[in-house]
């Protein structure tokens, strides 16, 4: 129940830019409200030009109101206009602003909770979610609200003519508005079953192009073709709906509209009794241009509640993420000494969510100039280890120490001076190859990069590329094996204390796996270095054996 009473962080977002930015606010009601006055004011202007002047043949101000009707139809116009355009300034200033918030957030959540989250998924709430609260804000309750009044004034405008009128307007906004949602709601599905057909069918080309030389040394080629030819016929039925449905909706509407112009011509003429209504030939013209503006805020109002609901969806999204526990901020720098100091495991035990204990009351020393590999089956809880002495994890029980200071404590910002990490896969950075070292981080000097570089004996072999270090890393080339130096470079390259090195090199030959092995050695002197492998010995004597 708690939960539920928190504030929506979306919400709160569209009021700070309705706050930032109150003039565009103003304007934008003062645009809406213009919309509605001036839809319903050139029926009026032309019931007046009827009845005032063309029926008595009284055309003195004839020409006036002619103006004033061209006048309120282009006033109308353009506060449509104006309302479109501070919708969508507003809307893009809320994209932007929660945006921005949602990778805040991301950086300062854990690294545990981004990977239960999933690329997909944080991609959806970064992309699908914010744009359709985006929608909401730009053309969503305001646009409704704008429909809703023209809708409201339409009717009563015709109950002033007549309570008759009005009352049949009044029963035939539902029905548009019910079949409007209906055509909608059978097209979105028809349409949706189309995007699925069309994978489906891309799938099956795919498979036939890919698996060409098997299904033809097989001779599959009939069976392949009838895959093909069955998802076709059904994408062919399903794109028949779609367009039956977008041929029938309008013919449908203008036959309603049409015979509800009729119904009161009908009406106003006198020819059916029951039903005839004393209104003068300008207030049955100025009622047919009312009927006539009806249908279009009608046709809207469907989309609109569509995308209140999508909006509606993404905000409980964005909220949920936005409210997911952070990290407690870590401002403890360590003293050289203590960067120096010895790694402790006391006593660790993790465990991810939903899940077994990956590591239990796990305990360990570390010092300096030390060597320790980590053997271990796949899930042993290699990576885990690393993991919880990088303080990217959090233990359930127990500590990880350096220098006698907890890893949960050290800030951020330092931990590349204390960490120097060669992942599995090398990871390019966009930019050029003195990028790949640097990061892009100005406490890392080209001076540092190059030096790292030349630790890992890579530096003539990248200064041959078309344009040395400043070549673009994707036009690079780069083998396997220059990848892993680069990716040693980049871990040594800030001087850090301690170096960690997952080993990837079982697909890579021997002539360059004892290369890496002797850049590795050359980048370990006097640190401690933990080596995730995969053998069943130690590379050498000097080395620790952690088997978990």
């Amino acid at each position: 129940m708690a939960r539920q009473n928190k504030p929506s962080h979306a919400l709160e977002e569209i009021r700070y830019v309705i706050g930032k930015h109150p003039l565009q606010t103003v304007f934008l009601i003062l645009c809406m409200a213009a919309s509605v006055l001036l839809a319903l004011l050139p029926p009026q202007i032309l019931r007046h030009v009827i009845d005032d002047s063309l029926v008595p043949g009284k055309k003195d101000v004839l020409f006036l109101l002619a103006v004033l009707y061209l006048a309120a139809s282009i006033s109308g116009l353009a506060a449509e206009f104006g309302k479109g355009w501070f919708l969508t300034a507003l809307g893009e200033k809320y994209i932007h602003k929660v945006r921005s918030d949602l990778m805040g957030k991301l950086n300062r959540i854990s690294v545990a909770h981004i990977s239960r989250e999933g690329d997909g998924e944080a991609a959806g709430r970064f992309v699908n979610d914010v744009d359709n609260v985006g929608t909401l804000v730009s053309d969503g309750v305001a646009s409704l609200i704008t429909d809703l009044f023209k809708i409201v004034g339409i009717i009563v405008s015709m109950l002033l003519f007549s309570w008759k009128i009005g009352l049949i307007v009044a029963v035939i906004v539902p029905v548009v508005f019910l079949l409007t949602r209906l055509f909608q709601k059978l097209t979105l599905k028809a349409q949706e079953k189309n995007l699925g057909q069309m994978g489906e069918m891309n799938e099956v080309l795919t498979d036939s192009v890919g698996m060409a030389r098997t299904v033809k040394l097989f001779h599959r080629e009939s069976w392949m073709q009838e895959r093909y030819h069955k998802k076709l016929e059904e994408n062919y039925r399903t794109n028949a709906s779609i367009y039956f449905f977008d041929a029938s909706y309008s013919p449908l509407v203008q036959m309603i509209r049409a015979a509800v112009i009729t119904l009161i011509a009908v009406m106003a003429s006198g020819r059916l009794s029951l039903g005839s209504v004393t209104i003068s030939a300008g207030a049955a013209a100025a009622s047919i241009d009312l009927i006539t503006r009806l249908f279009d805020p009608i046709n809207s109002l469907g989309m609109e509640f569509q995308n209140i609901q999508k909006g509606i969806s993404g905000i409980r999204r964005i909220d949920e993420f936005l409210n997911i526990p952070e990290e407690t901020p870590k401002t403890r720098i360590l003293s050289r000494a203590e960067r120096k100091g010895s790694i402790v495991f006391d006593s660790v035990t993790y465990a991810y969510e939903d899940g077994p204990e990956v590591i239990r009351d796990f305990s360990m020393t570390v010092g300096r100039g030390e060597r320790i590999v980590l053997m271990g089956r796949t899930g042993a809880g290699k990576t885990t280890l690393i993991g919880l002495l990088t303080g990217l994890l959090t233990p359930l029980s127990g500590d990880v120490t350096i220098g006698g200071v907890s890893i949960r404590k050290v800030s951020d910002e330092q931990k590349r001076e204390i960490f120097g990490y060669v992942q599995q896969d090398f990871i390019p950075l966009p930019g050029t190859v003195l990028d790949q070292v640097t990061m892009k981080d100005p406490a890392v000097t080209e001076e540092m990069a190059l030096r790292g570089i030349g630790l890992c004996g890579l530096i003539d072999e990248l200064q041959k590329l078309p344009d040395g270090l400043d070549t673009d890393i994707r036009k690079a080339g780069l083998s396997q094996g220059q990848k892993m130096l680069l990716q040693i470079a980049r871990a040594i390259a800030p001087d850090p204390e301690i170096l960690i090195f997952d080993e990837s090199t079982a697909s890579l030959d021997s002539l360059t796996e004892k290369r890496i092995d002797e850049a590795l050695a050359r980048a370990s002197e006097d640190r401690i270095v933990f080596i995730i492998s995969h053998r069943k010995t130690a590379r050498s004597s000097g080395e620790r054996v952690v088997r978990l």
